[in-house]
């Protein structure tokens, strides 16, 4: 910073640094000054009455560059595809320049002519030249292309750094270099006081290996994920694997199983080595969001050790599993085992408890144990046994629990009686109306439903009655709409109950004026 500062109030600033710019698009420019790269884009802002727009820059990318000075920036092309074309045009900025960094050895003897020429230049006695840099003694200097990749605003990663040999070049003078660049085509030209050289980028197995090199594992990543089809000494599932292990020794499990299914693909082998080892780590549960379960579909232990860490970790996430795992992938017989040995845990949570119970009823539904199932929701009071019924047709089986399955929810019980009537009992509808005799009030909904739907008409009078009971509110309109009741008995029931209104009708209909 203090470096910064000097330059900043020096009187030959403009000198030593000469500006310079690209534009990367129609909106985005670039600049380089000195030791920073700044990325700009225009910025369009409509006023008010409509009228042209405002022009504005916003900064898009700040880059400091430690003891680099530039003398050209440019960018390399982003990869388009179909989907993404409104993504950036641009990648990676390209910088060239000068780099001055500290010599390793006391002494000069290593310094090459050029560097042992400037050696003698010192930060604060001015240089033969006002254009010149300011060199310290302990410093050599090298010509370098660099490609920076931004992360966001003020953040960048070197993704990579080539030193360039130019003879017989004084390298203190920043003003003698160019960067010329024809971008789409990949081209770039350094030119210095006597040479002209082309440039192209790298391959991409040595961009990735430049980026494993020093342990850009993501990037590296990345690059082979988007050059796949040029990879021919390496592979996708190579470098990535570096990467997993690297998040894995970092502890960064959640990053490390989002990564799995591009490295592994459909590779059977890779996926169960990598199960086992956030097995043994304790992080198996990190893989559900992506474990596999066709193509390829891993052998059943793999499943059953996240099913067995959820199951001794987080029963609601135990639940949800068994609810949405096909049953085939996994032993069912070893899963019910483990489940009754946790529930014998005295120490089980009763909010726990309920999960696994839940849970285990699903696993005896899927071993067509029925019977054990239907007892669980039962005793759970489990409204979730009407959805169970239905999915497996288990009408008959429950035909004896009217009264339980009213209990758990009067409405979802008609509801699943009207629906299936016929599957529910063997004839008519006595045996269910003869059921619900102890809980009137649901007998009562129970008939009304069925006479909407012009059925059960033979208990008009058991409805009468319990209208009468329960609802009297409801009685009249029923008189008025069917005749299919008994006069006489519906009259002395409104006489019972003291409904006036009701017996005024009745009596009415049956022409009796008293």
């Amino acid at each position: 910073m203090k470096q910064e500062q000097e330059f900043m109030i020096e009187k030959y600033f403009s000198s030593r640094f000469p500006p310079l710019h690209s534009w990367f698009d129609e909106d985005t420019i670039a600049i380089g000054w000195g030791t920073n790269v700044v990325v700009a884009g225009v910025k369009y802002v409509q006023q008010e009455p409509p009228a042209i727009p405002i022009k504005r820059i916003e900064v898009l990318h700040r880059l400091k560059l430690s003891n680099f000075h530039v003398a050209g920036v440019s960018f390399t092309i982003q990869p388009q595809t179909a989907t993404d074309k409104k993504e950036r045009k641009w990648k990676e900025i390209v910088i060239f320049g000068i780099k001055l960094f500290e010599n390793k050895q006391k002494g000069g003897d290593n310094f090459d002519d050029t560097a042992s020429g400037i050696s003698g230049i010192s930060t604060y006695s001015m240089a033969p030249s006002v254009m010149a840099l300011q060199i310290k003694p302990t410093q050599q200097v090298s010509i370098e292309l660099l490609l920076a990749l931004p992360t966001d605003v003020d953040n960048y990663i070197i993704a990579a750094e080539d030193e360039i040999s130019m003879k017989q070049s004084e390298q203190m003078f920043l003003r003698q270099f160019h960067l010329g660049a024809m971008a789409e085509d990949g081209v770039y030209y350094l030119l210095g006081p006597r040479e002209l050289i082309e440039a192209r980028p790298c391959s991409a197995e040595d961009r990735i290996s430049w980026f494993l090199d020093n342990e850009f594992y993501v990037e590296a990543t990345n690059c082979a994920l988007a050059h796949r089809e040029e990879l021919h000494e390496t592979s996708v599932s190579e470098v990535g694997k570096k990467l997993v292990e690297k998040l894995i020794a970092d502890g960064n499990f959640d990053s490390a199983a989002s990564y799995l299914p591009v490295i592994c693909g459909r590779h059977k082998d890779e996926w169960e080595y990598y199960v086992g080892e956030f097995e043994k780590h304790g992080h198996v549960l990190k893989l559900v969001p992506f474990l596999p379960q066709k193509q390829p579909q891993l052998e059943p232990e793999c499943y059953e050790y996240v099913l067995i860490a959820a199951l001794y970790s987080k029963a609601s996430l135990f639940l949800k599993l068994i609810l949405l795992l096909p049953s085939d992938l996994y032993r069912i017989g070893a899963v019910i085992q483990r489940t009754m040995n946790k529930l014998q845990d005295p120490n089980l949570a009763k909010e726990d408890r309920i999960y696994l119970l839940q849970a285990l009823a699903r696993l005896y539904a899927h071993e067509r144990q029925f019977d054990k199932a239907l007892q669980l929701y039962l005793t759970l009071k489990d409204s979730g046994i009407f959805a169970f019924i239905r999915q497996y047709h288990l009408f008959k089986a429950v035909k004896g629990n009217i009264v339980q399955l009213v209990g758990i929810n009067s409405d979802l019980a008609i509801r699943l009686i009207l629906d299936h009537e016929g599957e529910f009992v063997d004839s008519g509808t006595g045996t269910i109306v003869t059921q619900l005799s102890g809980i009137p009030k649901v007998q009562m909904e129970y008939l009304n439903q069925l006479m909407q739907r012009g059925e059960g008409l033979e208990h008009s009078n058991l409805l009468i009655r319990l209208y009468a009971e329960h609802a009297a509110e409801r009685l009249l309109p029923f008189l008025r709409k069917i005749d299919s009741y008994d006069i006489h008995r519906a009259i002395e029931v409104c006489k019972k109950f003291k409904l006036q209104p009701e017996l005024v009708f009745l009596l009415g209909r049956s022409g009796n004026k008293q």
